[in-house]
């Protein structure tokens, strides 16, 4: 048993291969692991504390500039001289408020702007620094500021984001009725200090809501579309397969935030590095026991399961008489090789049999079928003979002896699978010369055939057999009989039809025809008929039998696809 086991190909290619490559597997694995881990969150960790630092001294600033506007709310008689008709009290309220503030504004590096206006009078004051932003911009937000005093005051020393002109404008506001007092900045001119930053991995930065906003742009399309609106108790994935790290600070004094995001490919770092580091140890514990798994993982599977592929691609194409060669081999695979040129030989074997069984099978029934189909028309001829020749016409003996014989070489001369409609016509019409002598003129048969069908192949007799069934249930000595051939194309099927005007079939008949139950001696004929179309056209051949009303029998063979019938030569 132990033996058995040590030479089974699960022993022979699964132990070495786990004993070698799993620690290596497992020990590269774990490197990765870490160090993607350990770069992200070093990644994170010092672009944090860079947009801490940024953020602290905005915060700083913001903070300095909302006591300015707490303070100037409250200086009542100023705000009333401010805002005085008197045009004295006007004009040294606003020069006392340029003593006060003209090097206020100065003194911060993240202020733009500095507005100071009376919503009673119309008196305006404002200074700006000279950083960012243009002429147009700041009476955009001088318009605003104006038309908005009553909000504004409201917001007492708080900072709020609003969009004037198309552009996201910070901006604190306090006061009262008759006057306000504002400072705003644009993010473009916070962002100024960033985009000097030199942090790890090339990264990109912008502001944006805490509703993920954003107010200045991250410089790319594919950035714009990532989420800004994540939670920033640490870093999170965003962009198609978690390609961007981001990161950020919240300034809860402005309802915005300070974003970093950073494609993980960059933030890698060295990761690169530790990889190749993880590849030369899995080398070096695999390199002496390569060329020793290559040639177990040869001999044992490759080559047998290569040549078995081989052979099963020879057997898909025909060849039943593949074997495949069975060298020393695990155990598992010798007997799958055996098993295999053993079932080979069966199926040859089993193949070759049935063939000549089927072959000698349809031959024997073929001709059974149409020998069964012979003889009692011999004797009514032999009859109308015997009279005729009593009555001494020695010319209508001529004339049925010639059809009789030409009847006769038809059945005899030749034992064809198939014939075509013409043919078979020939041989019905020294069938119904014979016939006609025979029943007088009590008996009309008309035909009528498609050109396109003439060359339609059907079983030896099966008109014959068709007028002949007709001509048994319908021939009456003292009414007319009338027997009707068509041949039609109906669609993509052939139709042959044989009609009479008799009294029709018998209703057991029907049954026993329909139900296909066992023929009775004297009804052989169209039970042969629809075997023999069987054989030869498969489930594309039907028989019909059927009463037409109201009174007559109708017998109808349809055959679809018998163009391709054709085409091949049946």
């Amino acid at each position: 048993m132990k033996y058995r086991f040590r030479k089974s190909l699960r022993y022979k290619i699964i132990i070495p291969v786990l004993g070698l490559s799993l620690p290596a597997i497992i020990l590269l694995f774990i490197i990765n692991t870490y160090a993607v881990e350990r770069i992200q969150r070093q990644l994170y960790s010092t672009n944090l504390n860079m947009m801490n630092v940024h953020i602290s001294e905005l915060e700083s600033e913001l903070t300095s500039a909302s006591s300015v506007l707490l303070n100037q709310s409250i200086q009542t008689n100023w705000i009333n001289n401010f805002a005085s008709f008197d045009s004295r009290e006007r004009y040294n309220a606003t020069i006392e408020y340029h003593t006060q503030n003209v090097n206020e504004l100065s003194s911060y590096r993240m202020i733009e702007g500095q507005i100071a206006c009376s919503p009673v009078n119309g008196n305006v004051v404002s200074y700006f620094n000279d950083y960012v932003s243009d002429y147009q911009k700041r009476e955009a937000v001088l318009e605003y500021v104006k038309s908005h005093a009553a909000k504004l005051t409201a917001l007492n020393g708080q900072w709020r984001t609003c969009q004037i002109d198309g552009e996201w404008i910070l901006l604190a506001a306090s006061g009262n009725d008759r006057a306000v007092f504002c400072f705003w900045t644009t993010y473009d001119l916070l962002m100024e200090p960033v985009q000097n930053w030199k942090l790890t991995g090339s990264g990109s930065f912008c502001f944006a809501g805490s509703d993920g906003t954003l107010f200045t742009d991250p410089g790319t399309e594919e950035l714009r579309e990532l989420s800004y609106d994540g939670d920033l108790d640490s870093y999170y994935f965003d962009g198609a397969g978690g390609k961007y790290l981001i990161s950020g600070v919240e300034v809860p004094m402005g309802d915005f935030r300070l974003m970093n995001v950073v494609e993980r490919q960059d933030a890698l770092g060295i990761f690169p590095q530790l990889q190749l580091l993880g590849i030369l140890i899995l080398i070096c514990v695999l390199f002496a026991g390569i060329p020793w798994i290559l040639h177990i993982l040869n001999k044992n599977v490759f080559s047998p399961v290569g040549r078995l592929e081989d052979g099963i691609r020879k057997v898909e194409n025909g060849d039943l008489n593949t074997q495949i060669g069975n060298p020393e081999a695990s155990r598992e695979m010798e007997h799958l090789i055996q098993s295999f040129n053993k079932m080979i030989l069966q199926i040859r074997d089993l193949k070759i049999r049935t063939y000549e069984d089927s072959l000698e099978r349809q031959k024997l029934e073929l001709d059974y079928l149409n020998l069964q189909m012979e003889p009692h028309f011999y004797l009514n001829a032999l009859n109308v003979i015997n009279v005729t020749a009593q009555l001494g016409n020695t010319e209508m003996i001529y004339q049925i002896t010639k059809d009789l014989s030409a009847y006769m070489r038809y059945i005899m001369g030749s034992r064809k699978e198939s014939v075509t409609i013409v043919e078979e016509l020939e041989h019905v019409g020294h069938y119904l010369a014979i016939m006609e002598i025979r029943l007088g003129d009590n008996f009309t048969f008309r035909k009528q055939v498609e050109d396109g069908l003439k060359e339609l192949r059907i079983p030896p007799l099966t008109i014959q057999t068709l007028v002949e069934n007709s001509l048994k249930y319908a021939f009456d000595v003292y009414n007319a009989t009338t027997v009707e051939l068509d041949v039609e194309e109906k669609g993509m099927s052939a139709v042959i039809r044989v009609a009479d005007n008799g009294d029709g079939y018998p209703d057991e008949y029907l049954e026993r025809f329909n139900t296909e139950a066992t023929p009775e001696k004297n009804h052989i004929g169209i039970m042969n008929l629809r075997s023999r179309l069987k054989m030869m056209y498969g489930e594309k051949a039907e028989i019909r039998i059927f009463n037409l009303t109201p009174h007559g029998a109708c017998t109808e063979i349809e055959i679809t696809g018998w163009k391709e019938k054709g085409e091949n030569g049946i």
